[in-house]
């Protein structure tokens, strides 16, 4: 394989990779704003189940547009992974490099994201729960 090939095969893995790791900071940021936000009692303190069922809702809409791209960056990641070992079938440390590389399993991403989901979910529910009465 072309060294030259190689590097622009090398770089298009590591750009998904970055994408994939852009999409999982959104999740993890989005996440604890909006649990930060129930806990914190702000929005809407006499209403905080209202407000807990509507930043539920909110959260899951999101979580599900979140999945649809982390399952189409997987498919990508795949499709190059795959394409890289049959270009580089002559370079085993360019494999190696491309395994290394290969996204989980369409079953581990559906286990990971809708498990943290489904725990901010019970947190969201969980805090007004816990939280003192506002003060009238």
């Amino acid at each position: 394989m072309d060294p030259s090939a190689a590097k622009e095969l090398i770089g298009l893995l590591s750009e998904r990779a970055s994408a994939w790791q852009a999409l999982w900071t959104v999740f993890y940021t989005v996440s604890a704003a909006i649990v930060t936000l129930i806990a914190s009692g702000k929005l809407l303190p006499k209403y905080r189940w209202l407000a807990s069922s509507i930043a539920v809702a909110g959260f899951l809409l999101f979580a599900a547009g979140n999945y649809r791209a982390l399952d189409e960056l997987r498919k990508q990641r795949e499709a190059i992974v795959e394409y890289v070992k049959i270009k580089a079938k002559d370079t085993p440390q360019i494999i190696a490099v491309a395994e290394a590389s290969a996204p989980p399993s369409l079953a581990d991403l559906r286990a990971y994201h809708w498990g943290l989901s489904v725990f901010v979910v019970v947190l969201l529910f969980a805090i007004p729960a816990f939280q003192k009465a506002p003060e009238a």
